[in-house]
């Protein structure tokens, strides 16, 4: 795999620009590069990329995250050896995706039980303890061994958000905080129908550096976003700024 390529909740392929930077070997820094390349052939955020904001000690980041034509382009518009194999790789990608969509042939229309669970567990950004949590259950119901499988893995502890809003004392509520977290790109809602055909919505935390997505012990097709009490004050200081 040169560059790896996600697909979101609504199915549009995405690349992390700056891992695409570091495989094209750009003698630009990162920030200059993106915001170059942004400004001369007139990309628009929210319609071709996304920004994820996150903390690097005390200093804020971002991640530019692509949607796949906006990677070809910057591919194709690096003229260069490198630039032209990530180019004909993402098209690849790209055919690869729209013939499972399209059913074809040659492409298996099924998924194996493992395929699906190593799907889920990443659709979800379950933590380990939650993946070994859900094979366990997983493997009960298919009358699989599962004594294999550590009874836990070392892990930092993890709190709600209500809990660590009041510990720290801080004048938000949880419904307010969310919005802001989700406003950052830290944490998303996600959506789901349920089996009565109602839409179902949960939280997910994309920057795993603050916490870990617990499974809902109520839905294993839900998560329940929790977070380190170590960071927990570089969040409460990204929502104060977009505040």
């Amino acid at each position: 795999m040169l560059i790896k390529v996600e697909k979101n909740q609504d199915g549009e392929q995405l690349v992390n620009a700056r891992e695409l930077w570091e495989f094209l070997e750009s003698k630009q820094k990162f920030t200059d590069w993106i915001k170059r390349r942004i400004l001369k052939y007139g990309f628009i955020e929210n319609l071709d990329f996304t920004i994820h904001k996150f903390m690097t000690g005390k200093n804020l980041s971002y991640d530019y995250i692509l949607k796949l034509d906006m990677a070809k382009e910057l591919a194709m518009v690096e003229n260069n050896e490198k630039g032209k194999m990530a180019r004909r790789y993402f098209i690849e990608k790209e055919k690869e995706y729209i013939q499972l969509l399209k059913g074809d042939t040659q492409v298996p229309t099924t998924i194996s039980e493992l395929d699906w669970l190593n799907f889920t567990m990443d659709r979800l950004s379950l933590s380990d303890s939650g993946k070994i949590t859900m094979l366990q259950k997983y493997g009960s119901k298919k009358g699989l061994p599962t004594d294999f499988l550590p009874d836990y893995v070392e892990e930092a502890p993890t709190y709600s958000l209500t809990h660590l809003l009041k510990k720290f004392n801080v004048k938000f509520s949880a419904m307010a905080f969310n919005k802001k977290l989700i406003e950052l790109k830290i944490i998303e809602e996600v959506k789901r129908t349920s089996s009565k055909g109602k839409i179902k919505k949960y939280k997910k935390i994309i920057e795993l550096k603050y916490g870990k997505n617990l499974i809902n012990p109520q839905n294993l097709k839900e998560t329940q976003a929790h977070y380190y009490m170590e960071p927990f004050l570089e969040l409460v200081n990204l929502v104060m700024e977009v505040a």
